[in-house]
């Protein structure tokens, strides 16, 4: 997605929620993974596997702004672990592991406000403003909760206050 995607700009900040959930608790929110129709890695291929049905909804200061379904991901968690690995990166207890943006097929269910900027699409809204606090819930079923990440966006500091000043060049 441009402007975003390689650019990387959605790594202004991140925030994770403080709960932990085990594998146990979300294996009966698995359905069948989504099926394609192209070709991939034969060491992603997975034909009989699952994905998690973990509803996510993204509120802007109270007001939700989107809600979506992480049974709509191209990809398996276990499929991402797999390409994380099949190049020697490992993964470690504590590691973060990033799944994307998660995008539905309808307007209220795009992950990100730029989808609605692409041409001929009608934005929901503009960019996250200064001071607006975002608040991703995520939670399968009854009872399976993910917990509260919510963060305020911070106007960014005067740059003149940092009284920064170059290092004089090492003498030759």
């Amino acid at each position: 997605m441009i402007p975003v995607g390689p650019y990387q700009s959605k790594h202004l900040g991140t925030t994770i929620s403080a709960w932990v959930i085990t594998p146990d608790a979300v294996e009966p929110f698995r359905v069948p993974a989504t099926k394609r129709d192209y070709p991939i890695a034969p060491y992603l291929d997975d034909p009989n596997g699952t994905q998690l049905k973990v509803d996510v909804k993204v509120n802007v200061d109270g007001k939700t702004i989107g809600k979506t379904n992480c049974d709509v991901m191209d990809w398996t968690f276990e499929q991402l672990v797999a390409h994380q690995s099949s190049a020697g990166c490992g993964l470690r207890a504590g590691d973060l592991l990033c799944i994307g943006t998660i995008s539905g097929p309808t307007p209220e269910e795009q992950g990100c406000l730029l989808e609605g900027h692409v041409p001929g699409g009608t934005p929901r809204r503009d960019y996250i403003q200064d001071n607006e606090e975002v608040q991703l819930l995520g939670y399968a079923g009854e009872g399976v909760g993910f917990g509260e990440c919510k963060a305020k966006l911070l106007p960014a500091k005067d740059a003149s206050v940092w009284n920064y000043t170059a290092p004089e060049p090492a003498a030759s």
